[in-house]
């Protein structure tokens, strides 16, 4: 719904006026302002993301592909255990996210979260600081820009 001042609201599946999402754990029965898009940038340079990030749970998730290539990782699907397998050669660093039951595994280390992949129009998405920081980089929220800033060697 546009408004005669200009600003735009919108009825979606969270409380950020998202919709499309293929999630309905919330819905909002009344408009509400519609946020630009979260910015993902690494190293200063904005990152090219297959799907946009999402808020979910006051977490910034993103498809996990798009940001584990860019940083270079390297990235594989375990159907059995339906966990994802993470491994960044230049720090010797092996993440494995189970959707299952939240743990993630950094070096064999076992981490209890309830961070965890989602599912969403057939993209993994994952929480960007946990696995950004278990890869050994540097997060931080710029409020004013509406952006999330990833410094990785």
């Amino acid at each position: 719904m546009l408004l005669k001042d200009g600003h735009v609201l919108a009825w979606g599946t969270n409380e950020f006026g998202q919709t499309g999402l293929g999630v309905r754990d919330f819905m909002i029965d009344t408009p509400q302002p519609v946020k630009k898009s979260i910015q993902v940038l690494l190293n200063n340079n904005e990152m090219d993301l297959t799907m946009p990030p999402l808020l979910l749970n006051n977490s910034t998730y993103v498809p996990l592909r798009g940001i584990f290539q860019q940083m270079g990782v390297n990235v594989r699907w375990d159907v059995p255990s339906r966990s994802v397998i993470a491994v960044k050669e230049s720090t010797s660093t092996t993440l494995i996210l189970n959707s299952v039951n939240g743990q993630t595994t950094v070096n064999g280390k076992v981490i209890t979260t309830d961070q965890k992949p989602v599912f969403i129009n057939d993209s993994v998405y994952v929480p960007l600081r946990l696995v950004s920081e278990m890869l050994g980089a540097k997060v931080e929220w710029d409020a004013e820009a509406y952006a999330v800033k990833i410094h990785s060697n």
